[in-house]
């Protein structure tokens, strides 16, 4: 389609068209896919679907999850997607304090398996950092440190400034780096493997819950 309302319009036939999918679906999940998300091209209507859509559950997988980073994570958010007491003077204007889609430490990865831990309470509040309440818990339920499968070049990179994002992060796997034997080593830095806005029911995965390899957990996330 050559712009959303192009894809809206299609979905209401003869009917007035609307910009929101509620009417026509009951969730969203952006694939995985190659690209990346300042890419037009790449992208296609992908990002104004998560900014028209606030309303609906939307998980973004890899290269979807990257595409809420880069919608929600930069100093360029729009008003209307503020949660309620964030006005736009609370956002961030510098990359040292938001969060931003670039190359990840180790380069490209290709059916990487990694640990994965997460901070998210039963009453869905992320470190005691968030007073928003939810109504999907994404990690309810599951273990800590499970296994999944990474195939990525990009992640989403948070800054230790990030508080005054509409997005967190919420499970991370250790970072990796080239090492003089041109392997990859654990590190003590941490890479991004999930995040949700503060408000709206969005969340995105790095990792790949529906590989065969991230197994039973993927399918119970899903």
């Amino acid at each position: 389609y050559s712009s959303w309302g192009d894809f809206m319009q299609h979905l209401s036939g003869n009917a007035s068209p609307t910009n929101s999918l509620r009417d026509h679906f009951d969730c969203v999940i952006l694939s995985p896919g190659p690209g990346q998300p300042a890419c037009s091209d790449d992208m296609g209507i992908v990002l104004e679907a998560i900014r028209s859509n606030s309303d609906i559950p939307i998980l973004g997988v890899c290269l979807g999850h990257q595409a809420l980073g880069y919608v929600y994570g930069n100093d360029k958010v729009r008003n209307n997607l503020l949660p309620d007491d964030m006005s736009s003077d609370d956002i961030i204007s510098n990359n040292d304090q938001g969060a931003e889609v670039k190359l990840a430490p180790c380069g490209p990865v290709h059916g990487l398996m990694s640990s994965v831990f997460w901070l998210e309470d039963d009453d869905g509040n992320v470190g005691n950092r968030s007073n928003h309440r939810l109504t999907c818990q994404l990690f309810e339920g599951l273990p800590q440190n499970f296994d999944v499968v990474r195939y990525h070049s990009l992640v989403v990179d948070f800054s230790e400034n990030h508080d005054n994002l509409v997005i967190e992060p919420i499970a991370w796997c250790d970072s990796l780096k080239s090492s003089a034997k041109n392997e990859c080593e654990p590190q003590h830095a941490t890479i991004c493997m999930a995040l949700r806005h503060k408000k709206y029911p969005h969340y995105g995965v790095q990792f790949h819950p529906e590989s065969i390899g991230t197994g039973e957990v993927g399918y119970r996330l899903i």
